[in-house]
Parts: structure tokens; C-alpha cells; sequence
């Protein structure tokens, strides 16, 4: 098998359907998302999920995994605010709280009772904090690699000024990328010859090179703009304190070590998240729901299962 328990826990057509009345009366409710949200409600059966994308992505990018997710769950999965139709450049603010509180706000708008909410990398941090502020929207959590710097490096980016911040990778090799191409099948050549596509599966690369571009005039660009990537890149956080105040079940997931989740924060989390269940597939990286859609969903169901929320 390609995935495995660490530990135990102590204690399709897609479609736009389904829009609830909130109930939710929380005073510390949020404004409605504005019109320009994207988000897709993807049909499925069983319990209402939530999935939130990594950086550099959109939802349906992950077309094959959230097949694979709508066989046991009804998914939703709002977009992060930077592939909203005309959003313009990013804030100056370098945080990461804002995809929370949309987060939030869908929530709220959307659902009635509370949810399962799946993250991956910047997702999965964002969806750390809106359990934070709002534990009473949450069933479960499943937290697929949060984003994260370790403490020490954390605060000397949030120091960093911007001037400094975008000669350094990841932001600088961001920024440096091409984001425009002639054609679609000039962007497909383009991703065929990146290493990192290499380990996707044949259908997420398919997904992501139909999706992860839209037309503009005689050309396509990035459906997630360059400078929001870079944005987000420039303010890493330090999550495991804020890991240790979860009080939803949580399922961990991880891949084999990488650059962007090592093997010191992933122990470092089992300790202060002691009643989580913890899972890992060490075969695929950082990016496993794209690299193998299928194992991963089922990842994700043993963990919940071992929730029992289910």
C-alpha cells in the first residue's frame, strides 16, 4: 500500500447546485463574500465537504481528486480570492487571514450545519486559522501539508521588507516566471518540459493544463496571477501555535519530506496536536492530491473513518 496510519486518534458531472439560507448566528459572523467569488459546488455523496487549494492553483485544477472525494462526500470548494474575476493586484497587508475569512463567509453562506473542510499547503493553513476563529463551523478537519515556515524563519521574513523579500526564492523565482503564452498548446509544451508536472497523474495534468490558464485577447494567462503567488510566498507563517489551539478532530497529512513541509515540523506537530490522527503517503511529495488523486482521497477516508466523521 502506498499510505499508512502513524498513529491513532485518542479521544460525475460537476455542477453549481445547492445554495442554503445560513443559520449560523455567531456574533462574530462575517460580511458575504462580494459577487466576484468563484467557488463550485461539485455535487458527490455523503457528508458536505469543503476543499481550499494550494497557492498557485484553483479548485478545479484538482479535478481528478475531487472526483475521487465526491464518491464518499458532497464537495464544495470556493476559490481562492486571487482567481476572482477582476481582482486586481494584492493587498499590501502580507497575511494569509483574509482566505480565512472568506472561508468563513462561504460557510456561513452556503451551509447550515457544520462541515468537513479540506485543505492542502495555503489552504490547509487558511483553513487552520478559520477553525480558529469559527470552530462551530467545522465537523473535521483534514490539513494536507499546512503551509509553514519553522518559527526562526517565520519571523525574519515577516520582517523582511518587500524590496528585499523579491530577490529571494520562492517569490523571486515567482515573479521571474512566464505568464503569458500564444496558445494553449504553446502552454501545454511549456508544462510538458517543467519537472515539477512530471510527477503529476496523467489526468491532473490534463486538469491543470485545461484549467490552470484562461484566455486574454489573442493569448491565455495564469488563472492565478504571478503577483498573488509571490504575495503569498512572502508571508510564511508559523503554524504550529496556532495548530495546538484546534479544537475540531483533525486528520494529518503529509508526503515524504520536502522543501516546502520537512520532517522536523511534521514531528513537531504530533506533539502538539497529540489526539490527531496522523496519515502519510511517502510515496509522492508535497503536491500527492495532484500526484496521485486516488490514493490520497483514500487517505483521507481512513482518517475520518478513524474520526468517526464519517
Amino acid at each position: 500500500m502506498l499510505y499508512r496510519p502513524v498513529c491513532r486518534y485518542h479521544d460525475s458531472s460537476f455542477s453549481r447546485t445547492r445554495y442554503r439560507t445560513v443559520t449560523f448566528s455567531d456574533p462574530k459572523s462575517f460580511p458575504a463574500l462580494p459577487e466576484n467569488a468563484s467557488y463550485q459546488f461539485y455535487g458527490g455523496n455523503g457528508p458536505d465537504l469543503h476543499f481550499y487549494h494550494a497557492n498557485g492553483f484553483s479548485s478545479i485544477t484538482y479535478q481528478p481528486f475531487i472526483e475521487a472525494l465526491t464518491q464518499s462526500f458532497s464537495v464544495s470548494a470556493l476559490d481562492s480570492r486571487a482567481v476572482w474575476p477582476n481582482i486586481g493586484t494584492p493587498p499590501k497587508t502580507r497575511e494569509w487571514h483574509v482566505y480565512a475569512r472568506d472561508l468563513i463567509a462561504f460557510i456561513e453562506q452556503h451551509y447550515q450545519q457544520p462541515i468537513i473542510a479540506v485543505g492542502h499547503s495555503l489552504g490547509a493553513s487558511s483553513t487552520i486559522y478559520a477553525a480558529n476563529m469559527r470552530p462551530d463551523l467545522f465537523k473535521a478537519l483534514v490539513l494536507i501539508e499546512p503551509a509553514m515556515l519553522k518559527r526562526s524563519m517565520a519571523t525574519a521574513v515577516r520582517w523582511m521588507p518587500d524590496s528585499m523579500l523579491k530577490h529571494i526564492d520562492p517569490v523571486k523565482t515567482t515573479l521571474n516566471k512566464q505568464d503569458r503564452w500564444p496558445c494553449r498548446n504553446s502552454y501545454r509544451e511549456y508544462c510538458q518540459q517543467r519537472r515539477s508536472f512530471k510527477r503529476f497523474h496523467p489526468k491532473s495534468f490534463e486538469a491543470f493544463v485545461e484549467h490552470s490558464v484562461i484566455d486574454d485577447g489573442d493569448e491565455v494567462t495564469l488563472r492565478f496571477p504571478k503577483a498573488w503567488e509571490a504575495h503569498n510566498f512572502s508571508q510564511p507563517p508559523y503554524m504550529l501555535k496556532e495548530i495546538s489551539k484546534l479544537s475540531v478532530p483533525t486528520v494529518a497529512v503529509r508526503g515524504k519530506p520536502n522543501v516546502f513541509f520537512s520532517q522536523q515540523i511534521w514531528q513537531q506537530w504530533q506533539q502538539c496536536q497529540p489526539n490527531a490522527v496522523f496519515m502519510e503517503d511517502l510515496q509522492h511529495g508535497h503536491l500527492l492530491p495532484l500526484e496521485n488523486p486516488d490514493s490520497c482521497a483514500q487517505l483521507i477516508i481512513q482518517g475520518l473513518t478513524q474520526l468517526d466523521c464519517r
